[in-house]
């Protein structure tokens, strides 16, 4: 018995399992479920795209109502685009959702974005903003000078004129 389990468990190791008759499944490459590069115009992803890392963040101070989002084209893949319409101020989550056509497998590439809200200073940011003091023109002089003295000929000449 001994004899009979050592000469089968040496012929497995001398001897590769498919010369036994034993198929192997073939490893085909791993899922495709990654992309090799992502870019949304006009703005930067934090951290920088690495095609391992599926969670990024975009932040700005002005509204839009969607990113452009560059995927280059990807043989073998579909490539789903959720949440990039109809942004709010705060934050907004996109997915780029990346199926294998061979094996249905999926990765998920989450962004959010967030768009900040506008918001009026408070009192003491207002005291503390600089501003140059307005600088008027003596066009503009002229014109006060001329209508104040209208108005206090128009005043004087009523009070004056009843008597």
């Amino acid at each position: 018995m001994k004899k009979t389990f050592v000469l089968i468990l040496l012929l497995l190791l001398l001897y590769p399992p498919f010369v036994l008759g034993v198929e192997i499944e073939e490893h085909s490459k791993s899922s495709d479920i990654y992309i090799e590069e992502l870019k949304v115009e006009d703005f930067e992803l934090s951290p920088t795209f690495n095609k391992f890392q599926n969670l990024y963040t975009i932040i700005t101070d002005e509204y839009i109502p969607n990113l452009n989002i560059i995927i280059p084209d990807n043989e073998n893949k579909v490539i789903d685009i959720l949440g990039n319409e109809n942004f709010s101020y705060g934050e907004n989550t996109i997915q780029i959702i990346v199926t294998d056509l061979e094996d249905t497998k999926e990765n998920t590439y989450t962004i959010i974005f967030t768009i900040k809200e506008e918001t009026e200073p408070t009192f003491g940011e207002y005291l503390n903003q600089e501003t140059e003091p307005e600088i008027i023109g003596q066009k503009e002089v002229s014109i006060i000078i001329l209508s104040c003295f209208f108005l206090i000929m128009l005043f004087y000449k009523g009070i004056f004129a009843r008597k």
